[in-house]
């Protein structure tokens, strides 16, 4: 179930820390004690939230895998700033699972949607280059005034919609998005991604377009959402795909016509069935005739 899988991606998570905080107190006892009153009065609620913070996910995952003596450490040191700050109610903001937006203490101009899940525009994450992504390729314009209402006012609009046509869905995309990094650029592409080395964590690039319209921005909503949903459905269950990776043999996409890897095809054929599914549903809801024929 939606719930299901985020409570145990919580487990797992929690089993993850749990690990990392051994290997400090045995190998790095000098970093660990520095912190350890703080961590030890952290609440389940405090946990939780640091847990799934999108850039935890991949430091957590680092410290665990390679055993990397900094890793360890700077999870440590994240998480007892991060509870403190929750714990002096930083920027109101307790629910929220984004300790570099909590750390950042005001200075990124990110928003709130649906009480949890942080907008964000201006924080290092949000402008960081990355030449493998199609989103943070794109060198970042700053998004000022109209430009940045536009969006909030589109994905606010797209997640009602999607409550009140589907709201599984809308509960899906809470429980796996915790931050949407928004990125503006002077190029006439548009973008939407997840990574699911960054799970919670969804991109989107030149949002403000006419083209994404609150039908489009639902569909993205879903779509990367449900990539997030697969990502920890995979960490706890194992891929989709059970046979290696082979150059010779490549699936095509039936909807880019593109080759594709298995497994992105896998998620493809999820995605595309659930965002049939909110179109069935949605047709019926619309009045008005070309948000019909769109759909």
């Amino acid at each position: 179930s939606v719930n299901g899988v985020l409570r145990a991606h919580v487990v797992m998570m929690e089993a993850w820390l749990e690990e990392v905080l051994w290997l400090a107190e045995h190998n790095y006892p000098q970093d660990f004690y520095l912190y350890a009153d703080t961590i030890k009065y952290a609440t389940v609620e405090e946990q939780r939230n640091f847990l799934l913070a999108p850039p935890i996910f991949e430091l957590m995952k680092m410290a665990r895998t390679q055993l990397d003596s900094a890793s360890c450490c700077e999870v440590i040191r994240r998480y007892a700033q991060d509870i403190q700050l929750q714990q002096g109610n930083a920027l109101g903001w307790t629910a929220l699972a984004d300790s570099e937006n909590r750390l950042g203490q005001g200075k990124y101009l990110s928003s709130v949607m649906a009480d949890s899940i942080i907008v964000d525009f201006d924080s290092p994450y949000a402008l960081r280059m990355d030449l493998t992504s199609s989103v943070l390729s794109e060198t970042p314009l700053p998004a000022l005034g109209a430009v940045r209402e536009q969006i909030l006012t589109k994905l606010s609009d797209a997640l009602k919609l999607i409550d009140e046509v589907a709201s599984t869905a809308g509960q899906l995309i809470r429980n796996t998005t915790r931050c949407i990094r928004v990125r503006v650029s002077n190029s006439t592409n548009t973008a939407a991604e997840t990574d699911p080395n960054t799970i919670g964590e969804m991109r989107l690039l030149n949002y403000h377009f006419k083209d994404k319209d609150i039908i489009e921005v639902a569909d993205t909503l879903i779509h990367e959402s449900l990539h997030s949903f697969l990502a920890m459905y995979e960490l706890q269950h194992g891929s989709f795909v059970a046979f290696s990776q082979s150059s010779l043999v490549r699936p095509v996409s039936p909807w880019s016509g593109n080759p594709i890897p298995y497994n992105a095809f896998t998620h493809a054929v999820y995605i595309y069935f659930a965002l049939f599914e909110f179109y069935r549903l949605l047709y019926p809801h619309l009045s008005d005739a070309a948000e019909k024929k769109q759909v």
